[in-house]
């Protein structure tokens, strides 16, 4: 299967907690990074802290949903995330799964695609750069067509 991860990180050496994670990734058996956008910045829209530094990388994973779930919740730890999870804090890192293939699937762990991608630029944005006629396996629309209004999301830099 292939699909999209976002990794976003607000605490410490943001750069450096990205890069962090993209080893890992790198260095997991059954995922394979295809491609990587550039680094994303954007404000907090909910956590109280500095702006994020977002990224987004296209896999291929022979995991399913729920395994790629635990998968990037190792990375997040591994990568400096505490262990509790408290919703909308700031973070060493962040990652969420985006899309997979066509899954589509809405239980208390986990939802694909993300729920709430349509609604944030630092996640549409850099899967855009790597995929521009990327079309939402939900609603069968190409996010490119998508309408950020006032969001304010920058492209810095590749990842080195």
């Amino acid at each position: 299967m292939t699909g999209f991860l976002s990794l976003g990180s607000n605490l410490g050496d943001r750069l450096e907690n990205i890069k962090t994670g993209l080893q890992f990734f790198r260095c997991e058996r059954d995922i394979q990074i295809l491609a990587e956008s550039g680094v994303y910045e954007s404000p907090s829209m909910y956590a109280e802290g500095p702006a994020f530094l977002n990224v987004a990388i296209k896999i291929r994973t022979s995991l399913d949903a729920v395994d790629l779930l635990d998968c990037c919740q190792r990375v997040e730890i591994a990568s400096g995330r505490a262990k509790i999870r408290r919703k909308n804090t700031p973070r060493t890192l962040d990652v969420d799964i985006i899309y997979l293939d066509r899954v589509r699937m809405d239980s208390e762990k986990l939802t694909i695609p993300h729920p709430k991608r349509l609604e944030r630029a630092f996640v549409i944005l850099p899967i855009l750069e790597i995929e521009p006629n990327f079309i939402d396996s939900q609603t069968g629309e190409f996010l490119r067509n998508i309408n950020f209004n006032e969001q304010k999301c920058v492209m810095l830099e590749t990842v080195q």
